[in-house]
C-alpha cells in the first residue's frame, strides 16, 4: 500500500559552480627588490589597509599577527614601486602596467592555481587565483592613485581602468605584452563591481570548495556572507539555492526529513520559482510521509501533506497523497480490531478533503479489501462488521453535513 505514494518526482542534485575560471598558469619573473625593513603598515594608505584586511579576514585569517605580517610584506612592496619610479609623470596605462608587472615580481611569483582565493597564500606562498590577483592589484593601484573598477563574469574576476577602458587580466604576467587586438572583449555577462564586492568573491569561493567537501553547514554560511557584500551576485545566490538543495536532499537520505523539509523552505522562501527547490520538495515529504506511516504515525503524515496541499494544491502528491494516508491509515486500524476509529478515518477525510467522489471510492476500496483481508485472516466477525458499514447509506444530520456511525460493539 505504500506504492501509492510513489508518484514519480525528480529530484536533481545541483552541482555548485565556482567563480573563477581557469585563465593558464602564469610563473614568476625577476625576484623582489629589497627595501628597508623599517617600512611599516602605517605608511599604507587608509583604504588600502581596509581592503587588505578585508580580504584576509574574508580569506580566513583569524590570527592578527598573520594579517598585520602580510600587511607589512605588502607596504615594503608599495614603498619599493614608489621609490622606483620617483616623480616621473606617467600615464594611468603605463601606471597599471608598472604596477601589474611589480606585483608579478615580488608577490604573485607562484603558479595560478584556481581554487585559491585566499589572499594569504599570495604572500605566504606565492600562489594566486582570479579574485586573490585582483585583490592585491587593487590595493597597490590605490597606493599610486590610480582609479580601477574590478569586473566580474560568471566564473573570473579582474580589473579595469574606467576612464580608458583599459582592461587588465591580473594573473597573465605577459598581460602587458600582449597586442590589443589579441586581448579578450567585453562580454554580455559581465559587470563592474566594487571592492566590496571583490571581497564577496573571497567568501563566495570558499563556500563553493565547502559545498564541493559537503561540508553544507559551513558553504551557506559562506554564500550567505558573500551576499551580504554583493546581494547582486548571481553566482553566489544561484548556488546558495544548490546548496540548500543538496544539503537538504543529503539530510534526507539520512533520514532527517524534517531538517531536510526545512532547508527546502529556506531555499523557496528565497526563489519560489527554483526547480530543483520545487522538485525535491515533493522528492523529501514523499519520502518523510512513507517513512512516517511506515511507523504508524499516520496524524503527522496527513500533516505534512496537508501543509504541502497549502502552499502548492496543484501537486498531485499533496493532494491524493492524501487519500493515500487515509486508505493506510483506515486499513491499520481495523487490522488492529480499532473498527470505530477506522470508520472514522474517512469522516475526516471528508473534512478535510472534501465531499468528493475520489474520497467515496477510496473509501469503498478501503474497506473492500479490509474485509477481505480480514475474512482471509479468519475474522469473520470483523469482516461481516467492515462489510456492512461499506454498505450504509450516508446519512444527512440536522446541519446538511454527512454523518455515519460505527457498527456498535466495536
Amino acid at each position: 500500500m505504500i506504492a501509492w505514494l510513489l508518484v514519480c518526482v525528480l529530484s536533481g542534485w545541483c552541482r555548485p559552480t565556482l567563480a573563477d575560471a581557469e585563465v593558464g598558469e602564469t610563473g614568476a619573473s625577476d625576484t623582489p627588490t629589497a627595501v628597508a625593513a623599517s617600512v611599516r603598515v602605517e605608511s599604507l594608505r587608509a583604504e588600502t589597509s581596509a581592503l587588505l584586511e578585508s580580504a584576509l579576514i574574508a580569506s580566513g585569517v583569524e590570527d592578527a599577527q598573520h594579517r598585520a605580517a602580510c600587511l607589512t610584506q605588502f607596504a615594503r612592496i608599495a614603498a619599493s614601486l614608489k621609490s622606483q619610479r620617483g616623480d616621473t609623470v606617467r600615464s594611468p596605462e603605463e601606471v597599471a602596467a608598472d604596477v601589474h608587472r611589480h606585483l608579478h615580481a615580488t608577490l604573485l611569483t607562484g603558479q595560478y592555481v584556481a581554487e585559491c582565493s585566499e589572499v594569504e597564500r599570495v604572500f605566504d606562498e606565492g600562489v594566486y587565483n582570479c579574485v586573490s590577483a585582483t585583490v592585491v592589484f587593487h590595493a597597490l593601484c590605490t597606493e599610486l592613485d590610480l582609479h580601477r573598477v574590478a569586473v566580474a563574469r560568471r566564473t573570473h574576476v579582474f580589473s579595469r581602468l574606467p576612464e580608458s577602458d583599459l582592461d587588465v587580466e591580473t594573473t597573465c604576467a605577459e598581460w602587458f605584452d600582449v597586442p590589443v587586438a589579441e586581448r579578450p572583449h567585453v562580454e554580455a555577462d559581465e559587470r563592474e563591481i566594487s571592492d566590496r564586492a571583490l571581497i564577496g568573491k573571497i567568501y563566495f569561493n570558499r563556500g563553493v570548495a565547502l559545498l564541493e567537501q559537503r561540508d553544507f553547514a559551513a558553504a551557506i554560511e559562506l554564500i550567505r556572507t558573500s551576499l551580504l557584500w554583493d546581494a547582486h551576485d548571481p553566482s553566489a545566490r544561484e548556488n546558495l539555492l544548490a546548496g540548500l538543495n543538496n544539503w537538504a536532499l543529503a539530510e534526507c537520505d539520512a533520514r532527517q526529513f524534517a531538517s531536510a523539509a526545512r532547508l527546502i523552505d529556506e531555499g523557496l522562501a528565497i526563489d519560489a520559482t527554483y526547480q530543483p527547490l520545487l522538485a525535491n520538495d515533493l522528492h523529501v515529504r514523499q519520502r518523510w510521509v512513507v517513512d512516517l506511516c511506515d511507523h504508524g504515525r499516520f496524524a503527522a503524515a496527513r500533516d505534512v501533506l496537508q501543509a504541502g496541499f497549502r502552499r502548492r494544491p496543484d501537486a498531485e502528491l499533496f493532494d491524493n497523497g492524501r487519500l493515500a494516508v487515509y486508505r493506510l491509515w483506515a486499513k491499520w486500524l481495523i487490522h488492529r480490531g480499532q473498527l470505530r476509529e477506522g470508520f472514522a478515518v474517512f469522516d475526516e477525510a471528508r473534512r478535510i478533503v472534501g465531499e468528493r467522489p475520489d474520497v467515496e471510492a477510496c473509501e469503498s476500496v478501503t474497506l473492500r479489501e479490509a474485509a477481505r483481508e480480514l475474512q482471509e485472516a479468519g475474522r469473520h466477525q470483523e469482516a461481516s462488521q467492515v462489510v456492512a458499514w461499506s454498505h450504509r447509506a450516508p446519512q444527512n444530520d440536522s446541519s446538511g453535513s454527512v454523518r455515519r456511525l460505527a457498527p456498535r460493539g466495536t
